[in-house]
């Protein structure tokens, strides 16, 4: 690496300056999917008197269930300061992410440093880049709703490096703290300082458990969390169900969705909001998915028997080798130990999502730099330059791209439908868009989609059915409100609309 890049002012400057210009397309972008209902929906944001509420756990309608209080209030905050306008939002997400980078060249200096691992100058500032420019954060950042819980990564990591100075745990406590009220996948914080000291340090068991007390207090603080969520504010651990209302069938697609998280690092390619995790069911369950394809998986299906012997097999890599490459098992301990939160332990909701990664793909990018790192002696430095270079050129494209994906709720459902032709998710939220939009044509060929795609999927026939009433066309109308009510029975916005239109055809006669 050219010298000019091995001191350290010139590669923070470098990371920033690359940082920021991977991620400066989104500020023009609108707001997209969970963006309206925090932004323009959320009434409690509106005023400062609602402050007590969403100290205690108010959140929109559809997302009860999670408690990120300091979110909470970022919102408030900022829609005081920019309203319903995503411009400033978007500047906070890329706040988030530059200094996210930048915590993350500190921490693997520090890291790299204490571990007394070779090259250790040109690691965090490979990791770095690699972390700030990788195009699988795009849906971390891209996307206001995601940006501000990444947030709480911001503090996570704050907290991290104050722990590896040693000499300030206080602001590592408070750090923390801020992390676990603002987002709760930062709740392994102290399995990860450990990971830390156990691979990195290699602080023995015995004496770690002795000298512990810091690991300990970061655990009490997270207890502490738990505690007044659960039983305090009674907020519960899980959301929905099980997929396919089965533990064991859920932890089976979760085999699989590790794998996917670990390929989409090492190919960030076709990146998308919603993924296939069986016939006929994506990311998350429906009314419409198709639950037997869940409970159908067992462990010797292909797809299935591949991902657990690639999990074990990495798991078992780790432990073997300890100590010859503690690297290595420290950033693969990282990346499955950042994931417990959403490994459905609990259901969450969603089972896959590329925002999840934000905090284990610094393991991936650590271990992709020391290995980029080793090549990058005198002999080979042009190789080693070569493979960096070539590196950001193509996340840096693939990250602007991606950024274009999200630019508006019409562009971001348009991609998805090309990715997943078969979706009906996508072509019915493509159908409410244009009918926003006045585009009503285009509006009922989407909906029409969803259907064909999905026969059962009523929402999307009762809102096709609105538009035709609307056009004139009473006798379609009346015939998909019918079809509504056979998919559900109880849904009475479809009986009053049928009840209408008889009217209307009873005054006509």
């Amino acid at each position: 690496m050219p010298k000019l890049f091995q001191q350290k002012k010139y590669q923070l400057l470098l990371v920033a300056i690359l940082t920021v210009l991977g991620y400066i397309n989104i500020l023009p972008n609108q707001l997209v999917l969970d963006d309206t209902s925090f932004i323009t929906d959320w009434e409690q944001i509106r005023s400062f008197k609602n402050l007590p509420d969403l100290l205690t756990g108010n959140v929109p309608q559809i997302h009860q269930g999670i408690y990120r209080p300091i979110r909470s209030v970022l919102y408030l905050i900022y829609y005081s300061l920019w309203g319903t306008n995503p411009f400033g939002y978007h500047l906070h997400s890329l706040a988030v992410h530059l200094v996210s980078t930048l915590l993350v060249y500190l921490i693997v200096k520090k890291l790299v440093e204490a571990g007394k691992i070779t090259n250790s100058s040109l690691i965090p500032f490979l990791t770095a880049l690699l972390f700030g420019l990788h195009p699988i954060h795009t849906e971390s950042i891209t996307y206001i709703a995601a940006s501000m819980e990444m947030t709480g990564v911001v503090f996570m990591l704050a907290s991290f490096y104050f722990y590896q100075k040693a000499r300030n745990f206080i602001a590592c406590a408070i750090f923390a703290v801020l992390a676990f009220f603002t987002y709760e996948m930062t709740v392994t914080l102290p399995l990860l300082i450990a990971l830390y000291e156990f691979f990195i340090l290699q602080t023995p068991v015995k004496k770690l458990l002795r000298r512990g007390k810091r690991i300990l207090g970061i655990f009490g603080l997270v207890a502490s969390f738990f505690v007044i969520r659960i039983w305090i504010l009674n907020i519960p651990l899980a959301r929905g169900e099980y997929l396919g209302y089965s533990f064991y069938a859920t932890q089976l697609v979760m085999m699989k969705v590790y794998v996917m998280y670990i390929t989409k690092l090492l190919f960030p390619v076709n990146l998308s909001y919603i993924q296939d995790l069986a016939p006929g069911f994506e990311s998350f369950t429906t009314h419409y998915s198709n639950l037997q394809a869940i409970r159908n998986l067992n462990p010797f299906q292909i797809d299935i028997l591949v991902s657990i012997l690639i999990v074990f097999g990495l798991l078992f890599l780790a432990i073997k080798f300890r100590q010859r490459f503690r690297l290595f098992a420290f950033c693969v301990f990282w990346f499955f130990t950042s994931l417990l939160p959403v490994s459905y332990l609990f259901p969450q909701g969603i089972a896959i999502s590329e925002k999840y990664t934000y905090i284990g793909s610094i393991g991936f990018c650590l271990l992709l730099a020391y290995l980029i790192s080793r090549i990058d002696g005198k002999r080979y430095q042009f190789l080693g330059v070569t493979i960096t270079t070539l590196l950001m050129i193509f996340y840096s494209y693939l990250t602007v791209s991606r950024n274009l994906d999200w630019k508006d709720p019409i562009t971001f459902w348009e991609k998805v439908a090309r990715q997943h032709p078969q979706s009906s998710l996508a072509p019915y939220n493509l159908g409410i868009f244009y009918y926003h939009n006045q585009n009503f044509d285009q509006s009922i060929k989407n909906y029409q989609k969803a259907i064909d795609n999905e026969p059962r999927f009523w929402e999307a026939r009762f809102n096709l059915a609105n538009i035709l009433t609307q056009m004139g066309d009473l006798a379609t109308a009346t015939q998909l409100y019918q079809s509504v009510l056979i998919l559900n029975p109880g849904y009475t916005p479809a009986q009053e609309r049928l009840k209408a239109l008889n009217l209307v055809r009873n005054r006509a006669k």
